[in-house]
């Protein structure tokens, strides 16, 4: 009886967790269903934070082999980043990408990039934006990122040669907006300067410096101008009617049952963690 009522339990669990999705869009389905799909410059930081569970191994204790030799047993886990008690500012933005990745999935929004944040991306790890391990969860996986104006690759002192290359750009706009962010900003001055060359609903960030520069420049020129929204996933999200979803839940429903959910577990300091192996 306690077995079944556990298959029972997990089953109901499955159920739930493949629904949460559906039902956190459905109310954004109503703002956008007449509309062309929202075409949205995905900044790096929101791609990080789209890791949402790591892997991570669980102790089942230990056996003994052939009487003599103890072995540790155990087995791996998909384990959330944060607990759903966080009450953080991070938090609050993380469990939006979900619901903004399906939309994706299901044509009402296309998410975008751009040379400059592929550079970007080129000098960091790889895993920061994918994960490092079989058994981390990336809420875009899949999910092809068009890129607006193509790309660049700098091989030698990377950061340095983009930074030379806007430095390059005399675009009025850019110029502008350089003014008001400073030098220190230079890069998120330019993403902007892309999403509105380009003609993109919004550009999507995680970056609470930028999100402050933004409120304290508001009414200052170019931003009164300026069509395209600079927005948290909270302010999207508030825009399209969509619910956030607990990040934790997110992988009970997945249809791949190699690595288990920890649903009640979380990382140490609900923080990514890189491998040491990774340099």
């Amino acid at each position: 009886m306690k077995h079944l009522r556990e298959k029972l339990s997990r089953s109901f669990k499955r159920r739930l967790a493949k629904a949460l999705l559906p039902m956190s869009v459905l109310p954004t389905k109503l703002v956008l269903r007449k509309k062309s799909p929202l075409r949205i410059l995905v900044d790096s930081s929101v791609l990080a934070h789209g890791i949402t569970h790591e892997g991570g191994w669980i102790s089942t204790g230990s056996v003994m082999w052939g009487g003599k030799v103890e072995v540790p047993t155990g087995y791996l886990a998909k384990i959330p980043i944060h607990a759903p008690s966080n009450d953080t500012q991070l938090y609050n933005e993380v469990q939006y990408l979900a619901g903004i990745a399906h939309l994706a999935r299901k044509g009402y929004l296309k998410l975008c990039t751009s040379a400059e944040l592929k550079a970007e991306q080129f000098r960091q790890p790889i895993g920061r934006f994918q994960g490092y391990g079989y058994a981390d969860h990336n809420v875009f996986a899949g999910i092809r990122f068009e890129s607006i104006d193509g790309f660049k690759l700098d091989l030698s002192n990377p950061k340095q040669a983009q930074l030379d290359r806007i430095a390059s750009c005399n675009d009025p706009v850019y110029q502008t907006l350089l003014a008001q962010f400073g030098q220190k900003q230079s890069l998120d001055a330019y993403h902007i300067y892309t999403a509105e060359k380009f003609g993109l609903f919004a550009f999507l960030h995680i970056d609470f410096k930028l999100d402050g520069s933004l409120r304290r420049k508001s009414k200052a020129t170019p931003f009164e101008d300026l069509k395209t929204r600079v927005l948290l996933p909270s302010q999207f999200a508030k825009m399209i009617n969509l619910l956030p979803v607990h990040t934790n839940l997110l992988t009970l429903g997945d249809d791949d049952t190699f690595f288990t959910t920890r649903a009640d577990l979380h990382a140490q300091d609900q923080k990514r963690h890189r491998p040491k192996s990774q340099p």
